[in-house]
């Protein structure tokens, strides 16, 4: 899967993956917003991916619609003072993995 650095919810990808509830080999990734969800072209199931803490895209701040990934390469200081400084625990988590 390609990890796209923007919100841009026309993205889409064909997946090698297939679909949990009919089984079809025909998926799709499409983002929306920070997420990105597989989709069924047949049945239009859905499925949130898990993003790994690299590829998790945060929706503010300085560095908003970037990876953490690419935070880290370009201002690793931003990811400590946000563990010190944000109240979300999930995102904080990932960037404890990430470091």
């Amino acid at each position: 899967m390609t990890i796209i650095n923007d919100f841009d919810e026309s993205y889409t990808e064909d997946s090698s993956e297939s679909c949990f509830k009919c089984h079809d080999s025909k998926t799709y990734y499409q983002r929306k917003g920070p997420h990105i969800g597989l989709y069924c072209y047949k049945c239009g199931w859905l499925k949130w991916k898990e993003q790994k803490p690299d590829a998790f895209i945060i929706g503010f701040g300085k560095y908003k619609g970037k990876s953490l990934g690419e935070i880290k390469t370009i201002d690793i200081e931003y990811l400590k003072w946000l563990i010190k400084n944000i109240d979300n625990k999930k995102i904080i988590n990932k960037i404890e993995k990430l470091l």
